[in-house]
């Protein structure tokens, strides 16, 4: 587990002290805290493949959706099922699917540029034990397809994934809350917190929105 938020907001106003930028209140912190998980998140997912220290610094946003029944999707040539992506999906980690209610087959990606001569492959075709998937999107909705064995008859999905982080508040900030993230990580996040305050500190534009979140603060 991470440190405690309220650990975290003394770390940043060290750090951005020492360049002597003024005070910044919880409201400010916590909007830059966001955004810096968010850079932080990005990287760290980027470099997943060649990178396995990453895998334990993001497990606090791992999930799981299990026994999914899919539905047979009829728009593809290829035998297929369809199911929603998992509500707060940021990318997915892992996807096997249990076929006719006893067949277990792990799910690898299946890039754009292969579909067809994967699937139309004698030796890549989907089997029993190895099915292919693709992210799509339906009426602005994100999915999952899954390419199966021509004689599958239902499929339901184990996806474990990563979700998407959940936001800061000032409230947060000022409490003895536990931040989900490992050390490693919240170290990482306060600093490119750090940077940003520094760089933005130098934007006038920035200062007025800072300044309108005080007195905002000022007037509760």
């Amino acid at each position: 587990m991470g440190r405690q938020y309220k650990q975290l907001y003394k770390e940043f106003l060290s750090n951005v002290g020492k360049h002597r930028v003024g005070t910044v209140i919880p409201d400010e912190f916590a909007l830059i805290f966001n955004v810096s998980v968010e850079e932080v998140l990005t990287n760290k997912l980027s470099v997943m493949g060649v990178n396995k220290k990453i895998t334990d610094d993001l497990q606090s946003l791992t999930a799981s959706s299990n026994n999914v029944a899919m539905t047979i999707d009829n728009t593809e040539l290829y035998r297929c099922f369809t199911v929603a992506r998992p509500t707060g999906c940021r990318r997915i980690k892992s996807l096997r699917v249990v076929l006719d209610d006893k067949y277990n087959s792990r799910c690898v990606y299946l890039e754009p540029h292969r579909k067809n001569i994967v699937l139309e492959s004698v030796f890549d075709k989907p089997t029993i034990k190895r099915c292919y998937y693709e992210e799509i999107v339906q009426s602005n909705n994100l999915y999952i397809r899954v390419f199966v064995p021509t004689i599958t008859q239902t499929a339901k999905m184990y996806c474990d994934f990563y979700k998407e982080p959940t936001l800061v508040s000032a409230s947060d900030v000022i409490s003895t809350n536990e931040c989900p993230y490992s050390n490693e990580m919240c170290t990482d996040i306060i600093n490119v917190a750090s940077r940003m305050c520094i760089e933005r500190n130098q934007d006038g534009r920035y200062q007025t929105f800072v300044n309108e979140l005080r007195q905002k603060q000022n007037n509760q």
